[in-house]
């Protein structure tokens, strides 16, 4: 399964039940090995001060206009390198399934086998058997298929070439104070999405968006939902980022972002 970065982790619960989410505050020298704050103890967090004077009111608009132009500018730069950063023949592009792909053995005609991976993330490999490849990029997918090889007596040093023939169509939902809210699709040979750019390409926030609590969940392979929460506008802004938070998060398909309203 896909790790996932978050500036606020959350507990998991089985889909389709309530999720409660948990905010975890970062101790100092407790940070992992990826940049991002590791679980401690939850600690208390004072409920979000719902109360606004009149000038914050009339001065919405404006931050709202700021914070759009620079979600442009963000998004704009995020696009230059999406292509070169997920190219599946630079190594970065994880399978997913449904994805239909090619697997090639050195000097093993016989071998030889095209299949689309199955809704458990797995494909069946001739004298194998069940290999799970999903979640993997594809370099680590050929060495899985050799290690089975060579671990089942098979063949002694086995090379084997993985390419994606057609890649399955990817998609996520985002709803909530954004422009165009609805389904947003992946590009094909892209397996996550910064999610600056997601806002980005649905129009960016809406005036009265709660771009601090961005809300992502996502149902993880064991079929457990995941939910977290973003701040969105530190990222854009760089303004109120704590010390160890990933100035990134990825989104993957089949999230659903939620982004709330201000309460004035």
């Amino acid at each position: 399964m896909l790790t996932t970065p978050a500036l606020a982790e959350a507990s998991t619960t089985n889909t389709g039940t309530a999720a409660q989410t948990i905010l975890w505050e970062s101790i100092p020298g407790t940070v992992s090995h990826c940049g991002c704050p590791t679980r401690s103890e939850p600690t208390s967090i004072n409920p979000v001060n719902m109360t606004h004077s009149k000038s914050l009111s009339c001065a919405a608009p404006l931050h709202a206009v700021c914070l759009g132009l620079i979600l442009l500018f963000a998004g704009m730069t995020a696009l230059c390198g999406q292509g070169a950063s997920e190219d599946p023949d630079n190594g970065n592009y994880r399978l997913g399934k449904l994805d239909q792909i090619q697997i090639t053995i050195f000097d093993e005609p016989d071998l030889s086998v095209a299949q689309r991976i199955n809704g458990e993330g797995s494909v069946r490999i001739p004298l194998i058997g069940v290999v799970k490849v999903a979640g993997l990029t594809i370099s680590k997918a050929e060495a899985s298929i050799e290690k089975a090889y060579i671990e089942n007596e098979i063949l002694k040093d086995p090379i084997v070439s993985v390419r994606v023939i057609d890649y399955a169509p990817k998609e996520i939902s985002i709803l909530g104070a954004v422009r165009s809210p609805g389904k947003l699709p992946f590009p094909t040979e892209v397996s996550s999405l910064d999610i600056v750019d997601v806002i980005t390409k649905v129009g960016g926030f809406t005036q009265i968006a709660h771009a601090d609590r961005v809300r992502i969940t996502r149902v993880g392979d064991d079929g457990r939902e995941i939910i977290f929460t973003v701040n969105v506008e530190s990222m854009i802004t760089g303004r109120g980022r704590r010390s160890g938070e990933p100035a990134r998060v990825p989104v993957y398909p089949g999230d659903v972002i939620w982004v709330p309203e201000r309460m004035f």
